[in-house]
């Protein structure tokens, strides 16, 4: 569909920087509305469920245009929540787990998650639900990525460190993971694999400043 309209806008006489410029592939997402849509694929980083620098205005405006886009609702929750602006995440999470009925499984697991991490902080339940992402969807970074989180907040960083480096394996360029290992290691007193850990982090993403007191 993105690619056909790219065509049409063309043919139209539309500008080739103007089609760049704007011609976002369409993500993997439950929405009623085309343009609702092309807000949230703005706010995507390469199709993942983490949101770019500057999501923001994009997933206001989606839910703007779709007050019951469930995913757009989770991802605003979680951009909210992983800046540390944790008083204004929970309303998204809740909101979009009171539509979860609504989506596909794959966009279930991720809003149930932000769920449990952002609104309720239920760890027994964002453990549980992690273990069943990963069995259902062996390839999907993000589930793997939470598996940890979630192995790290109950206090078992060996087995975080399994989930956060398949995570990696997984999607090589995912950032996300290779930070949350670096804390884990520093738990364990494996201070020479932190290095390693910022190193590779410096390697995909020389500027997050997350890493920077490591």
């Amino acid at each position: 569909l993105g690619q056909a309209a790219a065509r049409l806008r063309a043919k139209l006489g539309e500008s080739l920087a103007s089609i760049q410029k704007y011609d976002v592939p369409l993500p993997r997402a439950t929405t009623s509305s085309l343009d609702a849509l092309h807000s949230y694929a703005l706010a995507l980083d390469e199709d993942r469920l983490v949101a770019r620098v500057g999501a923001i205005p994009h997933l206001k405006r989606a839910i703007e245009l779709d007050p019951n886009f469930a995913l757009a609702q989770a991802l605003l929750s979680g951009v909210y929540a992983n800046a540390r602006q944790t008083a204004l995440a929970p309303q998204y999470s809740k909101r979009a787990f009171e539509l979860r009925d609504r989506v596909s499984e794959r966009e279930r697991f991720f809003i149930s998650w932000r769920y449990y991490h952002d609104a309720t902080l239920d760890w027994d339940k964002a453990f549980e639900l992690a273990r069943t992402w990963t069995a259902t969807y062996p390839r999907e970074a993000f589930a793997f990525n939470s598996l940890g989180a979630s192995y790290n907040a109950l206090g078992q960083f060996e087995q975080a460190i399994q989930a956060l480096e398949t995570a990696s394996r997984l999607d090589p360029s995912f950032v996300a993971p290779l930070e949350s290992l670096a804390p884990t290691l520093i738990a364990l007193n494996r201070s020479a694999d932190v290095r390693e850990i910022v190193r590779r982090v410096g390697r995909l993403q020389p500027d997050l400043l997350s890493l920077r007191r490591f």
